[in-house]
């Protein structure tokens, strides 16, 4: 779909909302967050609506991509038994329009905001505590999944996740239900699988990645060289690794480590 295509249909679907544009800080019916959309229907207020009603489950969104932020608004609109409510590109007016839509669905990439996805979720939960999170980021490590879920996420999909993907994880949620896409469960299946690595382990696995040396570990973290290889040749027998470079590159897949830090 082109994108004069785009702005046509989220035009024809928003027509009979009141919209307050991303510049607005007020309207008729009091003020809302500057630097986010807001879809209000002309009845009921939306302050009222609970998550599902008969305009339908009340989504938002929380995206810093303009670009992503129409294309999600067209499928929403387009999907039976959603509802717009409301868009934002930042974390602020996100947390904002969702305390105002009070519950519902929102469709965010949690690092909006730049914060960890823990911190990202407890600010959501304290805005609004009724409202359940489909996250949508392509940072699907299974430890950040699992993250999530405990964190109280009911979904989680790729920014690049087909069109029905998206649509699943948000009916998913609508109906209380969670939603992980079959890639990220496989990972999340085959982490669970692995013995877990103790928190000394865990130290010693990233360094490894940063490419110290087991004298420079011993350094680092005031333990004997022997003590290092204890801990290394651990690493490798619960992840399954022949090799230190090994055993780092499956520790990235599963993510337990990030090789960029």
């Amino acid at each position: 779909m082109d994108d004069l295509q785009t702005h046509s249909l989220a035009t024809d679907t928003i027509s009979s909302w009141n919209v307050f544009s991303r510049d607005d800080s007020s309207s008729a019916d009091g003020p809302h967050p500057r630097g986010a959309t807001m879809f209000m229907p002309r009845t009921p207020s939306l302050a009222a609506c609970p998550m599902s009603s008969g305009l339908g489950t009340m989504v938002v969104i929380g995206a810093s991509s303009p670009a992503l932020l129409c294309g999600l608004e067209s499928l929403v609109s387009e999907t039976a038994g959603l509802s717009l409510a409301g868009t934002a590109c930042s974390l602020d007016r996100f947390l904002e329009c969702c305390a105002l839509v009070r519950a519902g669905v929102a469709l965010v990439d949690p690092f909006i905001g730049r914060q960890h996805i823990r911190e990202f979720m407890e600010a959501l939960g304290a805005a609004a505590p009724r409202i359940r999170a489909v996250l949508m980021t392509d940072a699907n490590q299974p430890h950040i999944v699992r993250e999530a879920v405990k964190s109280g996420a009911c979904g989680f999909v790729g920014q690049t996740a087909a069109t029905e993907e998206i649509r699943a994880a948000l009916s998913a949620a609508a109906a209380g239900r969670r939603h992980i896409s079959a890639g990220v469960a496989a990972h999340l299946a085959e982490s669970l699988t692995l013995e877990d690595l103790t928190n000394r382990e865990m130290q010693v696995l990233g360094l490894l990645s940063l490419g110290d040396c087991n004298k420079a570990i011993a350094r680092d973290l005031d333990v004997t060289v022997g003590t290092v290889k204890t801990h290394v040749r651990a690493i490798m027998s619960k992840l399954s690794s022949r090799s230190r470079t090994e055993a780092v590159h499956k520790a990235y897949r599963l993510g337990l480590v990030c090789l960029d830090s």
